[in-house]
Formats: structure tokens, C-alpha cells, sequence
């Protein structure tokens, strides 16, 4: 994500960023497990995710909210009748959060687990369109 910072790619610095974001979504409940959870996610959110951002947002998650998040992700993966009250490997557990990620098992969770963002404030005027953007997301997130 650096690297493609300092290229001026930043399409390729927002895709790592959001494939960053999924891994943390999946991840954060273990981590936190481990006690390892909030220093580096936090360093994470401070540090890189940011890079993979928009000019006119900021990152607005802290890693209590990425834990919270992985919890929801992760107890998701069981609420269906084959799967409730079963240990399931990770592997097959990381497809279905995938799957719950992408959309494929329904687009509440697809909305629900994007990244919070807020409106930078420190850089002028920001156009129209971008305004309606963020409050069309920020909307669709509230709502899965």
C-alpha cells in the first residue's frame, strides 16, 4: 500500500486498503483473543489504512470497533440451521466471511461491514458530489 502510495496508485492503494479492512473484519476477534488486537489495530487505522483512502475521508474506526465488527462477522457465519451449534474449520469459516462480505449471502452485510469514514475538515470545500456520495454510503451503512 505504501508502495502504490508513492506511485501515485491510488486505486491500487483503496483496493489494498479495503482487502486490509476484510482481513481486520475476520481477524480482530482472534487477535483480541491474543491480546494483541488493540495496539496493532489501532497502529493500523493510524498508520496504513489511511494511505488506501479518499482524499476528502479519514478513518473513523478504532480497533474497538473492528473487534465489534469481527465478533458480528464471525457469530454471522453460524446463524444457518446446518451450521448452528457446530465447530467449523477456519478455512471453510473464512470463505463464508468472504462470502458474507461480498454480498453473496445477502447485501445488509456487504453495507454493514464497510469501513466508517468521516469528512476531512482540514481541506477546504469538498464538491457536491462527493458529499452526496458519502452521505448515500454513510445511509446504506446505518442501514445493513
Amino acid at each position: 500500500m505504501v508502495e502504490a502510495d508513492h506511485q501515485g496508485r491510488k486505486s491500487l492503494a483503496i483496493k489494498t486498503a479495503n482487502s486490509l479492512h476484510k482481513v481486520l473484519l475476520m481477524l480482530a476477534m482472534e487477535l483480541q483473543a491474543r491480546g494483541v488486537a488493540v495496539g496493532l489495530i489501532d497502529w493500523l487505522a493510524l498508520n496504513v489504512l489511511p494511505l488506501g483512502v479518499p482524499a476528502h475521508l479519514q478513518i473513523w474506526m478504532s480497533s474497538a470497533d473492528y473487534i465489534h465488527a469481527s465478533a458480528h462477522l464471525n457469530t454471522m457465519v453460524y446463524q444457518h440451521p446446518e451450521r448452528r451449534g457446530k465447530t467449523l474449520p477456519w478455512k471453510l469459516r473464512t470463505r463464508l466471511m468472504c462470502k458474507l462480505l461480498a454480498g453473496d449471502m445477502g447485501i445488509d452485510v456487504l453495507h454493514a461491514m464497510r469501513p466508517q469514514f468521516e469528512l476531512r475538515t482540514d481541506i477546504g470545500e469538498i464538491p457536491d458530489d462527493l458529499m452526496k456520495e458519502f452521505k448515500k454510503t454513510s445511509a446504506l451503512r446505518t442501514w445493513g
